[in-house]
């Protein structure tokens, strides 16, 4: 029978924190925010999307991710005093170049008793993100997700999950965005049958145009699929290979996948992505793998010569002059930054540097 008095605070969002620094005085972000939690004497905004006027994107906001902000709850605040909230950061929702905004538009949001777990649901999936610290929800070591789907993708809700609580730290109450709209409940412990920090993942240089993915684990009977994924920068990932479970009955397995690829990029991140059954989907931790940085050439020819100019860095690397039908017209080493080489019969050539493990292949017009 507690009373609860209302209580209203002003604040606006803020125009600074992002990572692109483009936003002027002039300008005002807008956010459609229907995830929120209240945490801390602070109420957490994740968005559904979010834009600004006058500078278009001026927080160089990507719609893969919801965005993150926190509301400190002072007293005092007006709407000629308002509140400036305080960005917290992204979470990447995206898990496939084919998600839409059925599965990256955020209607509601959830906090565990104990604090340690947040959900927050899309109009087609359910995420539980725990491993952060404090309020530091953007950087939650471990996240998986649930399907509103059956085994054959079938919709099990026609409309969205838009009201989400937890009523103890193992189960989540759901309900559907509709008048007649159905609760559910959903168990956290049945939701998370997969022991993931048990998978070993790792990555490492193989050759000078293949990185060797490989991961140990121990037989669990309800994973359906392995799916690794590649990024340039750490956050957004594509699909490389479907790996399926070997049917063999060993308590502990081991899988490795061949990268290959051309040209050669400086970083390669990987993770798993571990789907089961259940159509529950997680991902591993994420291994980089280094590659020795691409020097710049300057190749020119004239009168049948051709003209390298090369980085210090490949001085005593080898080289490999061929025809376009693969046979050998020069093989030596670069002694200085200026070579030359001589070439009897104009045309197109191909030159191949090795140098620490990698190789570089330049296609050259030779006249």
């Amino acid at each position: 029978n507690a009373m609860v008095t209302p209580t209203t605070f002003h604040f606006k969002y803020p125009l600074s924190g992002y990572e692109a620094t483009n936003c002027s005085s002039n300008d005002t972000v807008f956010v459609n925010c229907e995830s929120a939690i209240w945490f801390n004497n602070a109420v957490y905004l994740f968005t559904k999307s979010i834009w600004s006027k006058n500078t278009n994107n001026c927080g160089g906001w990507n719609s893969d991710f919801t965005q993150v902000f926190k509301v400190p709850l002072q007293t005092g605040s007006s709407i000629a005093n308002p509140i400036v909230a305080q960005y917290m950061g992204k979470i990447n929702l995206r898990t496939s170049p084919a998600d839409g905004n059925t599965e990256l538009n955020l209607t509601a949001a959830a906090m565990s008793p104990d604090k340690n777990t947040i959900a927050l649901a899309t109009y087609s999936r359910i995420w539980f993100m725990s491993g952060f610290a404090n309020d530091d929800f953007a950087n939650a070591t471990q996240k998986f997700y649930a399907s509103y789907s059956d085994q054959n993708n079938n919709p099990l809700v026609s409309r969205a999950y838009e009201g989400i609580e937890f009523k103890t730290n193992d189960t989540l109450f759901m309900s559907v965005d509709n008048i007649n709209g159905r609760v559910s409940s959903l168990n956290i412990n049945y939701a998370i049958p997969l022991p993931i920090n048990e998978i070993k993942l790792d990555a490492i240089s193989y050759s000078a145009t293949q990185n060797k993915i490989s991961w140990q684990i121990k037989n669990i009977p309800s994973i359906s699929s392995f799916g690794i994924e590649v990024s340039a920068d750490g956050q957004n990932f594509e699909h490389l290979e479907s790996v399926y479970p070997s049917s063999n009955s060993s308590p502990v397995q081991n899988y490795s996948h061949f990268h290959t690829f051309n040209p050669r990029a400086e970083n390669y991140f990987y993770r798993l992505k571990v789907s089961t059954w259940d159509k529950q989907v997680f991902f591993t931790d994420i291994k980089t793998v280094q590659r020795k940085k691409i020097e710049k050439l300057t190749i020119s020819s004239s009168q049948n010569k051709l003209n390298i100019q090369s980085p210090t860095s490949l001085l005593g690397a080898e080289y490999v002059l061929l025809t376009s039908q693969g046979q050998v017209v020069a093989k030596s080493i670069f002694t200085s930054t200026m070579h030359q080489i001589n070439v009897a019969v104009s045309g197109i050539y191909f030159l191949k540097i090795f140098s620490e493990g990698n190789v570089d292949s330049y296609k050259v017009l030779v006249h």
